[in-house]
């Protein structure tokens, strides 16, 4: 009997770009959605494309995707998010991988990172590969927030397809992005999960050094100006993600209420 794929998205208001997701694993043999109590249309159109939706109050990706895991019946699980379309080619790949004799846990798979319409080539954004198929029974998910991945008990593979990231369609979605996933990336940190913040030093460092690997030595220059703001906003993620850490170590050592980190996820 051949091995069955299910795809698994964790979602909260995405109404405007969950269809394209959703078009892109029709081939799947499952489609297991957990829906964090979207207040919009988003889980009325994952039903529409006869998804499952399980609906459960948002406690962050990485406990959300747990609960994906232990909902989903198919033996090979694809990881999807809201803002990625599985292309035909990669939909085709799959299904004749889980069909061979391969053993393997885990396949990584390339994405095509579009920022503001535009595929960026450099910048060290392509080819990212992620850990997206993986057998049910052989990952467990870390603890890391921000960018949390998958730990596999076997051998990995790397599938040569792509998926479509439209991962900022616009700035404004990218700047609100940005400060949530800072904040990830400070509960990580002031919980030991990630790495420690120096002084201010450190942080014009690490921005400025980011910037240079970002837009010289990965080449973002190749992609004009849409490569040049994605080597000045990621070098701004590392020194504003510093900035954090210390305004909360800052107010905390005076006795004022600290900014929020995470909702639901982090007590300080």
């Amino acid at each position: 009997m051949a091995s069955r794929v299910g795809a698994a998205l964790i979602v909260r208001n995405e109404e405007k770009q969950i269809a394209r997701c959703l078009q892109g694993v029709q081939w799947a043999d499952e489609i297991l959605v957990v829906d964090g109590l979207s207040t919009d249309r988003t889980a009325d159109i994952c039903r529409q494309y006869g998804a499952k939706v399980v609906s459960n109050p948002w406690e962050g990706y990485v406990r959300q995707r747990r609960i994906a895991l232990s909902h989903i019946d198919s033996e090979w699980v694809l990881m999807v998010d809201a803002d990625e379309v599985v292309s035909p080619p990669l939909a085709e790949e799959i299904r004749r991988f889980v069909a061979s004799d391969e053993q393997a846990s885990g396949c990584l798979i390339s994405r095509r990172n579009y920022f503001l319409g535009k595929w960026i080539r450099g910048c060290g954004w392509y080819p990212d590969y992620q850990l997206k198929l993986f057998r049910k029974d052989g990952v467990v998910f870390n603890d890391v927030e921000v960018h949390e991945g998958a730990i596999v008990r076997g051998k990995i593979v790397t599938l040569k397809n792509h998926i479509d990231h439209h991962t900022a369609p616009s700035l404004f979605d990218y700047i609100d992005r940005f400060n949530v996933y800072t904040s990830f990336e400070v509960a990580n940190r002031l919980t030991g999960l990630g790495k420690d913040s120096g002084g201010w030093a450190e942080m014009i460092g690490s921005a400025l050094v980011h910037f240079w690997k970002t837009f010289v030595r990965r080449k973002g220059y190749q992609d004009g100006y849409h490569g040049f703001l994605v080597s000045v906003l990621s070098s701004m993620y590392k020194g504003v993600t510093y900035a954090k850490v210390w305004e909360y170590r800052w107010r905390k050592r005076r006795g004022e209420p600290t900014p929020p980190i995470r909702a639901g996820d982090f007590d300080g």
